[in-house]
């Protein structure tokens, strides 16, 4: 195996690094070139990237440089299994010269002797961990860290930039969305027909787990649900009726108020009828200060919906003003 570079050696290949990070064309060669950089300059015999998940309970191994020898994307407890998850619950990093002697280490190849684990952070946050491992033991030393740290740094800006690329595509996709939806409530298309592409459209744009409509009955103080789409089969009829009040739909109904849970789970009012539901948003569909109805969607993350997507939910429930309205007089 070649010499690795010493600590000191950091400020010299900074050049090197920056020039091959700028002809990276796209983002999804993001990761893979920053961890060929990151195996260049330790040559350590594996470097991989877990990332935390959305729950910030697990990690899941998103990219490997050198011998894979998992057949499947390996998943990490964090705080709980391995040192990286260690070092992912900690926010520390670690450097174990010999994993033999370390009860947090979880073998995999039985030649690893050595290990650095590194967490990945944006500010305060926590994105992932590094993780290094050498045949030989005794390979990473402490004096390693500053190079290590600033590996982890420039992985840190990769996944930011992929964040920000995500989200300019996710804000270009609900543009057209919103587009859509404007031309389609122009047009002269069956209310019902209507109303599921909505749903259809919207859950597939915010990527939610569950989109329905629901109409407002006065005389049975109840909604009514109309249209709904989610991406797995549920046992809930269109025509189910709610109560006023009852759960976040009702109570968003009879506020007339938006209702936003991040986590479903510490909502006294929420009524669990769709299985894993974490995020639910319920959004009046209101002329003036009257409420023909709502606009739910679920999600099966807690925190499932940024200030984004509310404030499409939001505008997708002004389009269905007249629609529902329409459909109320017509009912009458």
């Amino acid at each position: 195996m070649a010499t690795k570079p010493h600590t000191l050696d950091a400020v010299k290949i900074l050049p090197e690094v920056v020039r091959r990070l700028l002809t990276i064309q796209g983002p999804d060669d993001l990761l893979p070139e920053v961890l060929s950089l990151c195996r260049t300059f330790i040559k350590a015999d594996e470097v991989s990237l877990l990332l935390l998940e959305r729950d910030g309970k697990e990690m899941v191994e998103h990219t490997v440089s050198g011998v894979k020898l998992r057949p499947t994307r390996h998943r990490v407890r964090v705080g709980l299994e391995g040192v990286t998850g260690w070092v992912a619950g900690k926010q520390k990093a670690q450097i174990v010269p010999d994993v033999r002697k370390d009860s947090r280490y979880v073998q995999v190849d039985p030649k690893r002797r050595s290990e650095a684990a590194i967490p990945i952070m944006s500010g305060d946050r926590l994105l992932g961990v590094l993780n290094c491992e050498s045949n030989q033991q005794g390979y990473f030393k402490k004096t390693d860290r500053p190079l290590l740290e600033f590996l982890a740094a420039q992985i840190s800006i990769a996944l930011r930039v992929m964040e920000v690329k995500a989200a300019e595509n996710g804000l270009r996709d609900k543009l057209a969305m919103l587009h859509h939806m404007s031309r389609l409530s122009g047009g002269f298309m069956p209310t019902d027909q209507f109303l599921g592409r909505v749903t259809d459209v919207v859950r597939r744009t915010l990527g939610c787990y569950y989109v329905g409509i629901f109409q407002g009955d006065y005389d049975r103080q109840e909604v009514v649900l109309l249209a709904q789409a989610c991406e797995e089969p549920i046992n809930i009829k269109i025509g189910a009726t709610q109560k006023f009040g009852a759960g976040l739909i009702g109570k968003a109904f009879e506020l007339g108020e938006v209702v936003h849970a991040r986590d479903v789970t510490k909502e006294a009012s929420y009524i669990p009828r769709i299985p894993n539901v974490k995020a639910e948003a319920s959004i009046p569909i209101r002329v003036g200060d009257n409420c023909l109805g709502i606009l739910d969607a679920q999600a099966v993350e807690v925190g499932g919906f940024s200030m984004d997507d509310m404030m499409v939910l939001e505008t997708i429930a002004r389009f269905l003003v007249p629609t529902l309205h329409s459909a109320k007089v017509g009912a009458e």
